[in-house]
């Protein structure tokens, strides 16, 4: 026989329960026949709005306080500077509970900006948590959380009436949170978790509970099994963020972490965040350290600056794409390079005055425009430096932050062609760069660069300037003694005359010519043998002549070179 309904009075919905009901918070009845109360079925906070200045109360039902309580401290404490509030958070259930003024107090004693806590009690009243926000927002603090995960019914009664989304439903409070864009979760809960609130929300709102499902990966060691305390694989969360800060911690990790596929952890990932940290700090240690002077801007500044940006209008339009298809880790990994590559490798030092020069203000201002365009864009990812570089990039009124600055979300239609010039330009300074490291030329011997052919690459300040170079000048044919490196189908050379030791130079390029006619020999041995012509495949014989041609044609130039510098 099923066993007869019980009238729950344990909420406002007064549920009709059987044995093994649940009921709309939570409760469920047992063998014995009672209803028992799920004490972790609700989170609720308190904060204080950072605009308004006033508290703000928000209920969640349904969920439970561990996993919504570390949220809690991420969300609050993403807008602190200053790292003591780990140490407050610490205290979040650590088996004793503090009074709203412990709480406060301690937060200023440690010099913590903002408060994230968690009451663990059994019974936690609504009067105590008002009053923490309130003594903290009295006190000056920024930003106040606090969560409650176990709730007595007298306070889950308030939660109830002040959604009331049950009794009235369609309210403005519900309106506020119901649908919602995105939910992010795992995997592994599709069915129990996903689909029913799925189910529910069809059920009881008429409308799916939100558009779009972001499933993340399972941190994983390196041998690919799941973290365990059991397998002591599990690195400690505070160690790393002390060793390798918060920012690079996050910013390593989701580097790795392509959207639903597992992440196999390595302290490398986090290395990787920290240096980045490092090359953000120490770019903005320089452009802050330059003298500006108002001088007119060189030629390979402004060029420097149209390239820029352009490409600046190029990465926010790919990463506006990317977010749309939540590839966060590619739109990460676009942004690292435009910062590392083009900002700081080419950008910089092609603007870069020289040693205790002024630089010009039009230039400086376009540099900083950029730099704070580049914040923006890292901020979601790296929200720590950003904030404290986006304050001291410029003046900033009171109650300002980086937070509130929006990522350009309609980018010009960047230029191909100037892009793909000075990809062109990048490729001829790499030669002329690798002609002084092959032929050990210092890096301030100014050399001259000769072009073999037409060439109306619009960058030829830049590629001076970064070259090292003190002339470019367009040549009928090649100067045998010359160095020379291909850029398409464009020969440039660099004269080596007065640059280098004649004989170690004959003598490096004599070796070069022995082994180039050693394997000349090889790949002529294994053509002039008629069975491996006849029988090879057709596609390895023809590789085997390229090598041929290729052999000749170095040993050609090695030749010319060798016999031009013995004159």
């Amino acid at each position: 026989m099923p066993s007869p309904a019980i009238h729950c009075e344990l909420c406002p919905r007064h549920c009709n329960l059987s044995l093994g009901d649940i009921g709309a918070c939570g409760a469920r009845m047992n063998k014995g026949g009672e209803v028992r109360e799920i004490r972790t079925n609700f989170y609720a906070s308190i904060n204080v709005d950072p605009i308004e200045k006033k508290p703000l109360y928000h209920f969640f039902p349904g969920t439970s306080a561990l996993s919504l309580g570390g949220f809690g401290c991420n969300l609050m404490c993403r807008g602190c500077q200053n790292a003591s509030i780990s140490r407050v958070c610490a205290n979040k259930g650590s088996g004793f509970e503090l009074s709203p003024d412990a709480i406060v107090d301690m937060a200023l004693r440690e010099g913590a900006t903002s408060i994230a806590y968690t009451y663990n009690e059994p019974i936690v009243w609504w009067e105590t948590m008002q009053n923490v926000a309130r003594r903290a927002h009295e006190a000056g603090l920024k930003n106040v959380m606090v969560t409650a995960g176990y709730v007595s019914p007298s306070m889950r009664d308030e939660v109830f009436a002040y959604i009331d989304g049950i009794n009235n439903p369609g309210n403005e409070e519900i309106k506020y949170y119901y649908p919602t864009a995105d939910l992010v979760t795992g995997p592994d809960i599709i069915f129990f978790w996903v689909a029913r609130m799925i189910m529910a929300g069809y059920e009881y709102m008429g409308e799916m509970p939100f558009r779009h499902v972001y499933f993340t990966g399972i941190v994983r060691d390196k041998l690919g099994r799941k973290m365990s305390k059991s397998l002591g694989n599990s690195p400690d969360p505070i160690e790393l963020i002390e060793k390798y800060g918060a920012d690079g911690v996050r910013m390593g990790l989701m580097l790795a972490a392509p959207a639903g596929n597992d992440i196999l952890y390595d302290d490398a990932l986090c290395e990787q965040g920290r240096n980045f940290n490092n090359k953000i700090w120490n770019a903005f240690r320089l452009v802050k350290g330059w003298e500006v002077a108002d001088i007119e801007q060189p030629e390979h500044s402004r060029l420097a600056v149209q390239w820029f940006d352009n490409v600046l209008r190029s990465t926010e339009a790919e990463v506006k794409d990317l977010f749309s298809k939540f590839r966060l880790n590619e739109a990460l990994m676009a942004i690292y390079r435009l910062f590392w590559e083009e900002f700081s490798a080419w950008y910089l030092e092609a603007v870069k005055p020289a040693y205790q020069q002024p630089i010009d203000r039009a230039t400086m201002d376009a540099t900083l425009r950029f730099f704070d365009s580049l914040l923006r864009l890292l901020h979601p990812f790296m929200p720590f430096i950003t904030e404290e570089l986006w304050q001291h990039i410029d003046e900033r009124k009171d109650g300002e932050s980086i937070m509130y600055a929006p990522i350009n979300q309609t980018p010009a239609e960047a230029d191909t062609d100037l892009l793909k010039a000075m990809e062109e330009a990048k490729s001829i300074i790499s030669g002329v760069r690798n002609v002084r490291l092959s032929k050990n030329i210092p890096q301030k011997q100014p050399m001259n660069l000769m072009i073999v052919g037409k060439w109306t690459n619009p960058f030829k300040s830049i590629v001076k300037k970064l070259g090292g170079l003190e002339s470019i000048t367009d040549a009928d044919a090649k100067d045998p003694a010359a160095a020379s490196f291909m850029v398409g189908t464009t020969e440039y050379c660099v004269p080596l005359e007065g640059a280098i030791n004649v004989e170690e130079e004959i003598k490096k390029l004599q070796a070069e010519l022995d082994y180039a006619i050693g394997f000349l020999k090889s790949v002529e041995k294994k053509l002039s043998n008629e069975r491996f012509v006849a029988n090879a495949p057709e596609a390895v014989v023809a590789a085997e002549r390229k090598k041929q041609a290729d052999a000749q044609s170095k040993i050609k130039t090695l030749e010319e070179s060798i016999a031009a510098l013995k004159k």
